[in-house]
């Protein structure tokens, strides 16, 4: 029997769709394989430069009326972005100053008659101080509550928007600041009173002298609430629009909002994403997590492959939903324990991703 060689060639035209198919799954392998060398030992766990945002917090209710930004602009700490509107806060200070001035020129010609008739008005110092009273109770008694919900979103455990935690502190020190003012015209308007109800033992310039310090600090607490109306930046950085997820259509999504638009107080109107960032976070296995330690030392490896010598600052304290944009699929839901690592030198861009590797 003879036995017949097939040519090479013709052997290759039939093997074909075979040979093809091997060099796809092993074109696949070694990419596969690439990939896993530039995430690094533990699997490719990607983290991301922690996004720092501030918000910029409207401090009282009115009407935005100029925002002096726009969106991508670069800002420096406390520079000016904005001003609300207050209704009636121009006439109630000028209408306050007016009155000191009043006051201060009766105290200074001093007329008798004329003292005893601002000397006598009790019952109007009495209104002055009760309604003053009431504005600084109800200040308080919304800074109180305000201080109850910030100490529950940072009970241990609860996952919650760093943003909201921010937004609520800013507007808590809005109100400390009102109702430091507002304490002290409520203290300058009671003395008053007291000293108007004890008149006759008095006298009617000790009463006047009362009367022109409880003004002096009423326009005071104005002009503070003047001040607060004006939006500055809460730290250098970049201008970035808030997302407005509730009754938002697409011209008002990544947009700042217009002149003349109504803003509410505590309401974040913009915020300011600062420029650089030191910490990364990474969601890893609780297996994993339980290992780490504050203080560990970590690397965090760029899209470059630098190396960046890091260290591990906080391990969360609960198994958390995994970012979109850190998923491995985007497709499955994956879950782990934020832990955040801080670079001991170099600067991050706010949102760079790197591979995690310990």
């Amino acid at each position: 029997m003879v036995k017949r060689t097939m040519p090479l060639a013709r052997r290759v035209r039939a093997n074909l769709g075979a040979i093809a198919n091997a060099a796809v799954w092993g074109g696949s392998a070694i990419f596969c394989a690439l990939l896993y060398l530039a995430g690094g030992s533990e699997g490719g766990t990607r983290a991301v430069a922690v996004v720092v945002r501030h918000p910029v917090v409207v401090p009282i209710s009115g009407r935005l009326a100029a925002i002096e930004v726009v969106v991508g602009a670069r800002v420096e700490a406390g520079q000016q972005l904005g001003l609300v509107a207050v209704p009636g806060l121009e006439q109630r200070i000028v209408a306050a100053q007016a009155e000191l001035q009043v006051l201060h020129s009766t105290l200074a010609a001093g007329d008798p008659a004329e003292a005893r008739r601002y000397a006598k008005d009790t019952a109007g110092a009495q209104a002055r101080w009760l309604s003053a009273r009431v504005e600084w109770e109800s200040v308080r008694a919304e800074q109180v509550g305000v201080d109850a919900e910030l100490s529950r979103l940072r009970s241990p455990g609860l996952a919650v928007s760093a943003i909201e935690v921010e937004r609520l502190s800013a507007r808590r020190d809005t109100l400390a600041a009102r109702g430091a003012a507002l304490s002290e015209g409520v203290d300058a308007l009671e003395r008053a009173y007291v000293v108007a109800s004890g008149f006759e033992a008095a006298g009617a310039d000790t009463v006047l002298e009362a009367r022109v310090q409880a003004a002096a600090a009423r326009v005071e607490e104005l002009r503070a609430l003047q001040e607060a109306a004006i939006l500055r930046a809460p730290a250098a950085g970049t201008v970035a629009a808030v997302p407005r997820t509730v009754g938002a259509t697409p011209t008002d999504i990544g947009t700042l909002p217009a002149p003349g638009t109504w803003v509410e107080a505590g309401i974040a109107a913009l915020s300011v994403v600062e420029t650089s960032s030191r910490e990364a976070v990474a969601y890893l296995p609780p297996s994993v997590a339980r290992e780490l330690k504050t203080g560990e030392p970590v690397t965090l490896v760029s899209t470059d492959r630098q190396s960046i010598a890091s260290t591990v600052v906080a391990v969360g304290a609960a198994v958390e939903p995994v970012p979109l944009r850190q998923l491995a699929d985007p497709t499955l839901v994956e879950w782990g324990v934020p832990v955040t690592v801080r670079t001991n030198a170099a600067v991050l861009t706010p949102g760079e991703a790197f591979s995690y590797i310990r």
